[in-house]
C-alpha cells in the first residue's frame, strides 16, 4: 500500500511538473531570464538555425529559423492574413514557439506593395529637421508592422561623399552630426513602435573613387571621426537593436569577418547587445569576388568568430550546415555560437514577438498607402524641396503663363528609387504642371532616354 501512495505522489509531481510553464514562456519573467532558460534547452544544431533566414516559412518544420521572408508583393491585408498563418504554425507546432523575426527595407518606404513612399533620406537631410525624420519613421514604422515587419534594414548611416557613388540617396548627406542626428530620430521612432532597427553599413561602405563595395583603405583615425559617430549615436542614444555589415573590405579584411570593429569597437567598446549581421550575399562576395576564401565552413567560423552573429544568406549557405560542420571540427566553439544565439533572442523577446506575434489584417488594410498618410507625405515632401536660384521669380508658376517646355527622360516618370515600394497612384513632374496650369500649353519633350534604374 505504502509503495502505491509513492507512486501516486510521484505521477502527480510529474504531472505538475509537465503542466508548469516552462521560465522562458513567461511574459513577467525578466528578460534575460527567460533568455538564458531557452538558451538551456536548445541543442547546437537548434542554436544555428537562429542565426540564418529562409524566405520559405513553409518549410520550417519543427525549429524556428531567425528570419524569415515576408510578403511583399500582396495586398497589405492578405500580407498580414498569410503572415498570421506562418505565426500561428511556428508558435503552435514548432518545438519551443520561437517567431521569425520578418525584416523588409523600411529607408524611406515599406519596400513593397501599396505603402506610402516618402522622399528619399538625401532630401530628409535638406529639410535640417529630425522631427521630419521622425514623422516618415512612425508611417513606415506602423504600416510595416501591420504586415508583420519587425525588424527594418535601416537607417542608411553611411557617409555620402562622392557623387559616383550609387546610394547617396540613401543616406542623410556627408555630415557626421547632421547623419548621427537624423539617425536618431529615425531609430528611437521606430524601435518606440517595437520594430527594431538596423544600421548600414558599417563601416566605410562608400569605398574609394566612389565604387559600390570597392575595398576601403581608411585610418583608425578617420573612421572614429567620421565613420564610426553616427553608429555609436545610433546604438546609445537610439537604441538600434541591429547592425549589418558592409560589403566591402577594410585594409583587406572583410567587414563581416572584421574582429577590430565587431568584437573589439561595437561589442565591447560601445557595449551592443544586439545583433550584427552580414549585409544580404555579402559572405558570399567572400567566396566569389574577394578570393580570399572558398570554404563555406570557413567563411562561417572566421565570421561567426570576429564577431558576426547572424548570416543574411540563404539557409545552409554559411551559418547552417557549413557553421554545424566548423564546430564539429572544433573551427569554431559552442559559447560563440551560444552567444549569437542569446542576441538574436534577444532582439525577438525585447520587440514583444515571442509573446504577441499576431496581427490585425483590417487595420493593415486602413493604413497603408492611406489618403491621411498620403497627404503627411506631401507635406513632408515640400519641406524636403531645394530651390538653388529663381531668377526673376520664376517659381512659383503664374497662371497666365501661355506656355511651359517639359524637357527630360524622367519628367513623365517618377524614379523614386527601389526601396520605395510600389503599386500607389503616383504623379510625375509633367502631370503636376499640367494638373496645377490647365489652362497652358504644356510640351513634353523626352530627350535622352534613361537606362537600367533598379538600383
Amino acid at each position: 500500500m505504502r509503495t502505491t501512495y509513492l507512486l501516486i505522489i510521484i505521477i502527480i509531481s510529474l504531472k505538475a511538473a509537465a503542466q508548469k510553464k516552462p521560465l522562458y514562456k513567461d511574459p513577467k519573467a525578466p528578460l534575460e531570464a527567460r533568455i538564458e532558460d531557452l538558451l538551456q534547452q536548445l541543442t547546437v544544431e537548434e542554436k544555428i538555425s537562429l542565426l540564418t533566414s529562409s524566405g520559405d516559412t513553409n518549410k520550417i518544420g519543427n525549429m524556428s529559423v531567425g528570419m524569415g521572408g515576408v510578403s511583399t508583393g500582396l495586398d497589405p491585408e492578405l500580407s498580414a492574413i498569410k503572415y498570421n498563418k506562418f505565426a500561428k504554425y511556428q508558435k503552435e507546432k514548432t518545438k519551443y514557439g520561437i517567431p521569425s523575426m520578418y525584416p523588409a527595407e523600411g529607408i524611406f518606404a515599406f519596400m513593397g506593395y501599396k505603402s506610402t513612399s516618402f522622399p528619399q533620406p538625401i532630401a530628409q537631410a535638406a529639410s535640417w529637421d529630425p522631427t521630419l525624420v521622425t514623422t516618415v519613421a512612425s508611417i513606415v514604422g506602423e504600416e510595416a508592422k501591420s504586415r508583420g515587419v519587425r525588424m527594418v534594414f535601416s537607417p542608411v548611416l553611411n557617409i555620402a561623399r562622392d557623387p559616383r557613388w550609387g546610394r547617396s540617396g540613401e543616406t542623410y548627406g556627408e555630415d557626421p552630426y547632421m547623419i548621427a542626428r537624423m539617425g536618431v530620430a529615425y531609430v528611437k521612432t521606430m524601435e518606440g513602435k517595437g520594430v527594431a532597427t538596423t544600421l548600414k553599413h558599417f563601416a566605410g561602405n562608400t569605398g574609394h573613387e566612389g565604387k559600390f563595395g570597392a575595398p576601403a583603405f581608411y585610418s583608425e583615425r578617420y573612421y572614429r571621426e567620421y565613420e564610426f559617430p553616427p553608429y555609436e549615436a545610433g546604438f546609445k542614444e537610439g537604441g538600434s537593436q541591429a547592425v549589418m555589415m558592409a560589403y566591402n573590405t577594410a585594409d583587406g579584411i572583410p567587414c563581416t569577418q572584421h574582429e577590430w570593429m565587431m568584437k573589439k569597437v561595437i561589442k565591447e567598446e560601445w557595449g551592443f547587445k544586439g545583433i550584427i549581421m552580414s549585409d544580404g550575399g555579402g559572405m558570399s562576395l567572400i567566396q566569389e569576388s574577394f578570393g580570399i576564401d572558398s570554404a563555406a565552413k570557413i567563411i562561417a567560423a572566421k565570421s561567426i568568430n570576429a564577431g558576426c552573429d547572424f548570416a543574411l544568406e540563404s539557409k545552409d549557405e554559411f551559418y547552417g550546415k557549413p557553421l554545424l560542420q566548423a564546430y564539429k571540427e572544433g573551427l569554431v566553439k559552442e559559447e560563440v555560437i551560444t552567444e549569437s544565439a542569446r542576441r538574436v533572442l534577444r532582439v525577438i523577446f525585447k520587440i514583444g514577438l515571442y509573446d504577441n506575434p499576431y496581427l490585425d489584417p483590417a487595420y493593415a488594410k486602413k493604413i497603408n498607402d492611406s489618403e491621411q498618410h498620403r497627404k503627411i507625405s506631401l507635406e513632408v515632401a515640400k519641406k524636403c524641396h531645394v530651390l538653388l536660384k529663381n531668377e526673376n521669380n520664376t517659381l512659383p508658376f503664374s497662371k497666365s503663363l501661355k506656355t511651359i517646355a517639359v524637357v527630360g527622360p524622367l519628367a513623365d516618370k517618377l524614379l523614386i528609387n527601389h526601396y520605395g515600394g510600389y503599386g500607389r497612384k503616383e504623379v510625375t513632374v509633367l502631370e503636376g504642371i499640367k494638373n496645377l496650369l490647365p489652362k497652358t500649353n504644356v510640351v513634353y519633350e523626352k530627350g535622352a532616354e534613361v537606362g537600367f534604374t533598379y538600383y
